[in-house]
Parts: structure tokens; sequence; C-alpha cells
């Protein structure tokens, strides 16, 4: 978010790093995954319950123009949020008894945010420079929650329809500082009602005695305040050969809706066949929430995981 993106994706995390002038590019990409989810379950007949989807392919792109020898701009559009979900919850009226369900809750969810944005980075010098970008953050999503409360008599079936869309601005800002060996960074993202405030700073390091590697750590902060979740980076960029860049991160999330610290892997390449630069990028994240226990849920813990799929192709412009 903060120094591991000097291209034109620097729009959407940290507009400081956009490419000054002399390198300009469009790029476009396409993402795609699916996620998981298992459910521990009291009681011995059934275990746990999983369920997954795949996520749509979502198509992104961004380009950069440097307009002097210090101010650059750069624009694009991503999806950064997918609601897509279909979950079943059980709640008990006596926890001790498992077989004693009192309510089966339905969440039908599709949906999706957007972000289309323009931006500007400035070098106050050779070693700092700062930028700012902003735009609209846009989409919806078509929420059905469906309670099915059960009587000694008869069901209740109660259905709610959670349905939003959002259309507001939204900006991101950043500052990039350089140094002998390497560069530091921090960078900002705004708050909309449906997606969360998000805080960091890292440094990147160049470490000649490992073949020119670089090596970096990042704290990201999302909602920073008390309800805060906390995502810390470790990541490696390696010049495995002339046409070839290999790229590795760990991440480690935690946080008060954690139920214990879990970890992220990604890794990717970037290969040039001059004068197009192409990038394979592949995403992996597990996390463990806590469950509702005020509810008498069935669960103390959900398990999640994530992977992504991604490819970008650059052009100089």
């Amino acid at each position: 978010m903060t120094v591991g993106v000097d291209d034109a994706y620097s729009v959407f995390l940290n507009p400081a790093g956009t490419p000054g002038f002399g390198a300009e590019t469009i790029s476009l990409g396409m993402n795609y995954g699916g996620w998981t989810e298992t459910t521990p379950v009291r009681g011995e007949i059934i275990p746990e319950i999983q369920r997954g989807e795949d996520m749509p392919f979502s198509p992104f792109g961004a380009f950069s123009l440097g307009i002097t020898e210090k101010l650059s701009a750069a624009a694009g559009c991503c999806m950064v949020s997918c609601f897509d979900y279909k979950g079943t919850n059980y709640i008990y009226g006596e926890p001790d008894i498992p077989d004693k369900i009192t309510m089966m809750q339905y969440l039908d969810s599709k949906g999706n945010l957007h972000e289309a944005l323009a931006g500007l980075s400035y070098s106050l010098s050779d070693n700092l420079s700062i930028g700012v970008s902003g735009g609209t953050r846009f989409g919806s999503a078509d929420i059905i929650k469906t309670d099915n409360e059960y009587t000694p008599d008869s069901t209740v079936i109660t259905q709610y329809d959670l349905s939003w869309s959002e259309n507001q601005f939204c900006w991101h800002g950043g500052i990039r500082a350089g140094f002998g060996y390497g560069n530091a960074g921090i960078a900002i993202t705004s708050s909309t009602d449906h997606y969360p405030a998000k805080t960091a700073i890292g440094v990147m390091i160049l470490a000649e005695h490992l073949k020119n590697s670089k090596i970096g750590f990042e704290c990201e902060i999302i909602s920073p305040g008390k309800d805060a979740e906390y995502i810390g980076r470790l990541m490696i960029e390696n010049p495995t050969a002339s046409f070839l860049n290999t790229f590795l991160s760990v991440s480690f999330t935690d946080g008060p809706h954690c139920y214990n610290p879990r970890m992220g892997f990604s890794t990717g390449f970037e290969m040039n066949f001059n004068p197009v630069i192409t990038q394979f990028g592949y995403y992996y994240r597990n996390r463990s929430r806590r469950g509702l226990r005020d509810n008498d849920q069935y669960y103390q813990h959900i398990d999640d995981t994530t992977t992504l799929l991604s490819v970008v192709v650059f052009y100089p412009l």
C-alpha cells in the first residue's frame, strides 16, 4: 500500500508513488478469485459446515502521465470490495442442547464497490514526493435476510431487505521519501458508508548482499480507533533474471473481530518483454472471525479463506 507499487496503480494506494516524467504507462488487468467459509458445529453428527463461491472476473485499469519534471498525474478504475455471499446461521434457545434450534437465519447478498480516481504527485525534492487522488467510490449490494423462527405451533418467517447503494466522494493521500538504500512511505485512505478508512506506514530497503533484493515491512490499520484491525506485511522483491522479477509477501492480521491472528501469503512475477511488461500474482489469506456468542449461535468462530489471481499488462506511452 505504501512502498510496494511504483506504477500507475499507485493512484489507488499511495498517490505519491506515481511514476514521474518519462515513465508514462497505460495498464490493464484482471482479477479472479474465490472464498470458502468453514464453521465448526456443536455436536458430533455434523462436525463442520463449509460453503464457498467464486468471485466474478473483475477488470481494472490505470494510466500515468508526466506533466513536468516534478509533476505527474494518474487515473484509473478498479473494484475495491465484493459482497457476493450466501450463508446460514443457527440460533439455539438452549445453548447446552445442540438439537434445540429456535431460529434459522439466511443471508443472500450480491454486489460490489468500485473506485474511479484521478490524482497528482509532486516531487518536493529528489528524495521526497507527495501525492493525492480523489474521485468516486460507487456500487451497490442486494441483500436479503430471512429469519425462520420456530415455535411449538408454527414457523414465523420474517424477511428484511438490507440492500444499499453508494456513490460518494473518496480520496487517497500519501508521502514517499527516498534514502541511500531504499524508501519509506505513508498512505491514507478515506472511508465511505460501506468502506473503512485505512492508514499505513512502510519501508523498503535494498539488500545488496542478497543479490540486490529489496526487503520491506508495512503496517496497515483498518478502521483506526476502537475496532481497528491490524495487518503486518513482510515483502521481498528479487531480480531473478534480466527480464524477470519475483515477489513474495507474508502478512499477519489481528483485531477485535479476529478469533486469533491469521496469516496471508502472496507471490508474483514481473516479466519484461520490452516494451511490454506483464505481471502475474497469486494471493491467499486465512482469517478466523469471532462468533456472536450473545445470540446463542452454534459456533465460536468462522474460518475464512480467500484466494485471488491477478494479471496485469503495462505498456509505455
